[in-house]
């Protein structure tokens, strides 16, 4: 059961359900991707979980949510197409298992205070809480200096999507880390609370209760720009070969595909199937026929981002496998063409409704999903969606398939020379 609650500051999303014996609070804070900014608002969840007014310190907040019977806190920021959300999650016990007549009041004064009034030294951040974070975060960025798959991806992705807010790094730069410091980090922080449109996401038996304390506490005026969550932005583009060679040992492949299929559009639920039975589940089309028949890779998956509209297959091979692979990934693009899957779809179709329900048993998962709905205006029930998965058929792959446009082959690979 959804309800929403819009009001001049922020929109209130209420999931009522008895299935679990917790209850989560989660602020989502919207604004579209921006290079300049990036790095202090990767930086800036983690400086705000760090310290408040009352409670300065990690262990001070961490001693404050063992006394709320356990509660935690994540934060994070993420990207979903062109947009970046920088989320706080609260988990909490559910309403009913606790009798203290203030906890409500309570979780809500700390989620208050945690998101509007910092920890400040002399009228901005701590110089030490930032410094700390800076620090974490550098040590993240080096440390994708030295995992040649994730550099991989970077690199494709920054080629795929040069020029394109989807193509910038949530996580931040590297480069940018010097020039951050506490004074400009609350500036942005300042900046921040009024320029990005807040969401509050509310998943528990009793979320009337919660959204009735929040909305007499939470009373900053936030921005109600639209926004929205996907990115059809497809600029010109011819393909892009990208050979790369490093010190690495094994091969690293990523294609990439643009389509014109979005998480709004009529078929998207069978480009999800597609992707599906290309390249994710263990009965898949690139598993079966790149990995086992063929031994010609270590790995290999595919991924559909919605909010995109893209597709992508990445694959660990071996350096002298690199022609044969994209040939055979591309034959299995031909097999969903020519119609060659009927006993596949059907496999696929079964797993995928397996997942689905086992996903409603995660609150997150549950959330996620409600809200997406919400915010697409899709609502549909569980039956309603099986029986939309049942009536797609081999010939609305067929479909979608065609809208598969190649458009990056990017592979990294070591020395040839320096291995022989």
């Amino acid at each position: 059961m959804y309800q929403v609650i819009e009001n001049e500051n922020y929109n209130l999303y209420l999931i009522k359900t008895d299935k679990f014996k917790t209850a989560q609070i989660t602020f989502r804070f919207t604004d579209l991707l921006n290079r300049d900014e990036a790095t202090l608002r990767s930086i800036l969840p983690h400086v705000l979980r760090s310290g408040t007014k009352t409670y300065p310190s990690k262990k001070a907040i961490s001693m404050r949510l063992e006394g709320l019977y356990g509660s935690m806190i994540t934060a994070s920021t993420t990207k979903v197409g062109c947009a970046s959300l920088v989320t706080f999650t609260f988990k909490i016990p559910a309403v009913e298992y606790i009798k203290e007549e203030n906890f409500i009041n309570d979780v809500v004064d700390l989620a208050y205070e945690l998101l509007y009034e910092p920890y400040l030294e002399d009228g901005h951040f701590s110089n030490k809480l930032v410094k700390d974070e800076i620090q974490i975060l550098k040590e993240e960025l080096l440390s994708v200096e030295d995992e040649p798959r994730k550099k991989a991806y970077n690199e494709f992705n920054a080629i795929m999507f040069k020029n394109e807010k989807y193509g910038l790094v949530v996580s931040g730069y590297l480069d940018d880390l010097k020039n951050v410091n506490s004074c400009n980090l609350y500036d942005y922080y300042k900046r921040f609370l009024q320029t990005n449109k807040l969401d509050i996401i509310i998943c528990a038996s009793t979320p009337d209760l919660i959204s009735k304390v929040i909305e007499t506490k939470f009373t900053f005026k936030h921005s109600k720009k639209n926004i929205s969550l996907i990115d059809k932005e497809i600029p010109y583009f011819k393909l892009k070969n990208e050979v790369v060679i490093k010190d690495v040992n094994q091969g690293i492949l990523w294609m990439g595909y643009r389509s014109n299929i979005y998480r709004d559009s009529k078929n998207y639920y069978s480009m999800l199937l597609l992707n599906l039975l290309l390249g994710v589940y263990p009965h898949s089309l690139l598993f079966t026929n790149v990995r086992e028949k063929n031994s010609l890779c270590y790995s290999i998956s595919s991924r559909y981002d919605a909010y995109k509209g893209v597709l992508v297959i990445n694959s660990g091979i071996s350096f002298d496998k690199y022609e044969q692979v994209v040939n055979i990934i591309e034959e299995q693009i031909k097999v969903i063409e020519k119609g060659q899957i009927d006993q596949l779809l059907e496999m696929t179709k079964v797993a995928f409704k397996n997942n689905y329900l086992e996903s409603l048993d995660n609150q997150s998962q549950m959330m996620s999903k409600a809200y997406t709905e919400i915010v697409l205006n899709e609502k549909i029930t569980t039956d309603e969606l099986f029986e939309l998965i049942d009536n797609i058929k081999v010939s609305d792959l067929q479909e979608c398939v065609k809208t598969l446009q190649l458009d990056t082959i990017y592979f990294l690979r070591g020395d040839y020379n320096a291995k022989n």
